[in-house]
């Protein structure tokens, strides 16, 4: 069943997708015939009989607009209406009856099992007040067969028009309710449709009308460029025709298998329902077993997506942070290998300092950081003192450039002097002077002072 719908799905979206290339081509005809009727007006401004030659063109576009919106109407009428008629008046009485009496037993029902539970809650009540205390249970099984005969009272015997079953039990509250909407929408009268009729004579007669009066102005104008703009328009109004006809057939078929899929589809959840009320461990653990196989199969897909991701972060920091040129980007392998790698795509080979290797871890860090979505603290111990003064720079630019990283510094008493403390004091939180001291046996006590590194505030 679920196949079979799966498939109806798909061909109703194939459906809309022509319905939606067919409006495109409409449109873009519309646009060709007004460009053949603005050359017609042209063309009789030639002959000093422009304001003729206008009112006969706009006129004819209007005319041919109406008629394709009057045979749209029949077209809806005679497709979704007036077939309903051919059924007999028996049928159709005895249809509306029937959905009319379901509803009352429907609501009668629900009414009923609402009050279920007060009727428990007042039996306990009842039985609960001091006088009946410490009756015997035949007396109360007496009494409490009184109170369900009482309680049956208020929803017997059914209201009036009640159905004694629910036949069409696969339709839910709301398709009742358009269901019921329906049957007054679907009344078409023989007025309606003669109307129709005669307004599409009538417009067919105006449109033949126009055509003699352009073909009586064609004498005045170059005959061989007049004769082939009214082809043209002729042409282009025949594609419109056929462009029409062949979106009223989509819309049909779209409409009618959307009310195939809406059953089929109501259809399937009732038998599912049954499938997982009736078989609930087997169905709950084969839906758990295509889990197992979906991540068994994304997850590798997912670490490669991520390895390159990580790659080209690590790549972005490595050139912020480095001041060497020669490395152009990194590659992260899948077992955590990392290859730097110059510009014509061939891996660097050189022995890093451990200034570099500092700059490439913290650059893994931040693309890490990145890629992963969590802001965590960086604590980093003496980074200062194996840097030059360029790569400093860049380390502590990218440090204080987001103002929701912390980063926490563990330095010497020499690694920051005055001109590196004037460049990050706006960014800096607070300072704190470790002092240990020796209490024995190799045992150290260390205390944090605050805002004493710099012998004061900071």
């Amino acid at each position: 069943m679920f196949a079979a719908l799966s498939g109806k799905v798909s061909e109703h979206e194939r459906i809309e997708s022509d319905l939606l290339a067919c409006n495109e081509e409409i449109a873009r005809t519309q646009v060709r015939r007004d460009g053949v009727q603005r050359d017609l007006i042209d063309i009789g401004a030639g002959g000093g009989d422009i304001k003729s030659v206008e009112d006969i063109v706009n006129e004819e576009g209007e005319k041919k607009r109406s008629l394709e919106d009057c045979e749209k109407q029949l077209e809806n009428l005679f497709a979704d209406r007036l077939p309903f008629h051919l059924v007999s008046v028996d049928l159709m009485e005895s249809i509306k009856t029937r959905i009319s009496e379901e509803k009352v037993r429907l609501d009668w029902e629900a009414q009923k099992q609402g009050l279920e539970p007060q009727k428990n809650k007042f039996a306990v009540a009842f039985f609960n007040t001091k006088p009946l205390i410490g009756l015997d249970e035949q007396k109360k099984s007496v009494l409490a067969s009184c109170i369900t005969q009482a309680w049956e009272t208020l929803y017997w015997p059914q209201p009036v028009g009640c159905a004694a079953d629910v036949l069409h039990d696969y339709l839910e509250p709301r398709q009742r309710q358009r269901l019921g909407e329906s049957f007054s929408a679907i009344q078409v009268g023989a007025n309606q449709i003669r109307s129709l009729v005669a307004r599409r004579k009538e417009i067919k007669a105006r449109l033949k009308e126009l055509e003699m009066r352009r073909i009586k102005l064609e004498g005045v104008h170059d005959a061989g460029v007049w004769e082939k703009l009214n082809q043209d328009l002729a042409n282009v109004q025949g594609e419109l025709e056929q462009q029409h006809k062949k979106m009223g057939d989509l819309e049909r078929q779209a409409t009618a298998l959307g009310a195939t899929i809406s059953q089929d589809r109501a259809a399937y959840e009732r038998e599912n329902a049954h499938y997982i009320q009736s078989e609930p461990a087997k169905s709950v653990a084969n839906k758990a077993q295509k889990v197992i196989h979906l991540i068994d199969e994304l997850l590798p897909r997912l670490f490669d997506l991520k390895t390159q991701e990580l790659s080209q972060a690590v790549s972005r920091y490595i050139k912020q942070l480095a001041h060497k040129e020669q490395v152009s980007s990194v590659s992260i392998q899948a077992d955590g290998t990392c290859r730097l790698m110059a510009e014509d795509g061939k891996e660097v080979q050189f022995d890093r300092s451990a200034g570099e290797n500092q700059i490439f871890a913290t650059a893994l860090f931040a693309g890490l950081a990145q890629v992963s979505g969590y802001h965590i603290p960086l604590m980093v111990d003496t980074p200062l003192a194996r840097l030059d003064s360029k790569h400093r720079d860049n380390l502590l630019r990218y440090w204080y450039s987001d103002p929701d990283r912390q980063v926490i510094l563990l330095s010497q008493d020499k690694e920051v002097d005055e001109t590196l403390l004037q460049s990050v004091r706006p960014y800096l939180g607070k300072t704190y002077l470790l002092e240990s001291t020796l209490i024995g046996y190799g045992v150290y006590r260390t205390i944090a002072k605050e805002n004493a590194y710099f012998g004061g505030p900071a």
